[in-house]
């Protein structure tokens, strides 16, 4: 395989320091794209955090789509893949100018109770960053997940795979997954799947944040990292993840749309609803559930 194998991460610090800063370099590119591809919500967000992490979720859609088409004309390779990251790090100059500019989230001290929630939140998520560095061994990643983006990296486009009928599965994930398989290895492709895990949680905490409050926020956002399951699955490469987190970001656009009308977050939500569609069918489930309310009453 493209991602395997190799000694225990924790062994090769070069490594971990270069995937960190790979990883990093993905987020980056995806919030420069994010801004641009959500810049209709910009001037709705309560919080800068709310903004951060609807834009970081649009942008890996974004990614994961223009590898797709990437990948269908026959060129995935390293250079136009970096290239393309590179690009959308442009998206993230107007961003700067503007930073701050419409930030209205409450000026007001973090409290004890908040910090120390924050701390153990961000012990978690750390932990489990370091875990999903390891080189890739859950089955589901070795003959799904990276086994597919693996092949078409082999062949630089989409390929037929004989004999492997996952390959026909939604693909959102697996062509994220093919940025890091291209970029590093295994180990950097597994992380993206943890960068789902934290831009979940965020989107949970900023959620309830503005709608409740900011201790509620922490809160659930403690318990969504602190699920045994949740821990687990953010350090393999899978597609779960990746489903709740544009499951999540749908939902929030759905309450944020109730709150105020606009329909700017409804496109949003359907936005999202098709991002988790193409990521998992199970998707299917969670994204009509916050629309068949609206549906039946007939809310304009």
């Amino acid at each position: 395989f493209h991602f395997g194998p190799g000694e225990f991460v924790p062994g090769q610090l070069a490594a971990v320091v270069r995937d960190l800063t790979l990883l990093l370099f993905i987020t980056m590119a995806a919030l420069g794209l994010g801004s641009v591809i959500a810049k209709p919500l910009a001037e709705l967000g309560r919080s800068r955090a709310e903004t951060i992490f609807f834009e970081i979720g649009a942008g890996l859609g974004g990614l994961a789509l223009a590898i797709f088409f990437i990948s269908a004309a026959g060129f995935l390779y390293l250079s136009v893949v970096a290239g393309l990251l590179a690009t959308c790090l442009l998206g993230l100059i107007p961003r700067a100018r503007a930073a701050g500019a419409n930030d209205s989230t409450a000026k007001r001290w973090w409290n004890r109770w908040e910090i120390l929630l924050l701390t153990v939140i961000s012990i978690a998520g750390a932990a489990v960053l370091l875990c999903s560095l390891a080189p890739p061994e859950f089955y589901d990643a070795l003959i799904y997940h990276l086994a597919v983006p693996d092949q078409y990296i082999r062949h630089h486009g989409m390929t037929p795979i004989p004999g492997n009928y996952y390959a026909h599965y939604p693909a959102n994930m697996g062509m994220l997954y093919a940025i890091g398989l291209l970029l590093s290895g295994g180990a950097l492709a597994q992380s993206i799947h943890w960068l789902c895990f934290a831009v979940t949680a965020g989107t949970l905490f900023a959620a309830t944040a503005r709608h409740v409050d900011r201790l509620t926020g922490l809160l659930a956002c403690l318990l969504f990292t602190m699920t045994p399951g949740v821990m687990l699955a953010s350090t393999w490469a899978i597609a779960d993840l990746g489903v709740t987190m544009f499951g999540v970001l749908c939902f929030a656009a759905v309450l944020n749309h109730r709150e105020g009308r606009d329909r700017r977050w409804l496109a949003a939500a359907g936005l999202f609803a098709g991002l988790a569609l193409g990521t998992k069918y199970t998707a299917a489930i969670s994204v009509c559930l916050p629309t068949y309310r609206r549906v039946m009453a007939k809310v304009p």
